[in-house]
C-alpha cells in the first residue's frame, strides 16, 4: 500500500531530522546494502554450522532409549 502525500512528507521530515541530529548514524543506516562476505566470515559460518551439527548429533545419540 503506497504512502499518502501527507505520510510521504512526514517521512521526509523524519529523515531530514535524523540526518541533522546524527549524520553518522543516518549514513550508516542508509549505507548501500549488503557487503560480500569475507573469507573470515565464511570460515566462521562454516565452523558454527559444524559445531551446531555436532551438538545436534551428539544430543540425538545421547537421548534415552
Amino acid at each position: 500500500m503506497p504512502l499518502s502525500d501527507h505520510e510521504q512528507r512526514m517521512l521526509e521530515q523524519i529523515e531530514s531530522a535524523l540526518y541533522a541530529e546524527d549524520p553518522k548514524f543516518a549514513s550508516s543506516v542508509r549505507g548501500g546494502g549488503f557487503r560480500a562476505p569475507t573469507a573470515r566470515r565464511r570460515l566462521q559460518g562454516a565452523a558454527l554450522f559444524v559445531i551446531g551439527l555436532a551438538m545436534l548429533v551428539s544430543g540425538w545419540h545421547s537421548r534415552p532409549r
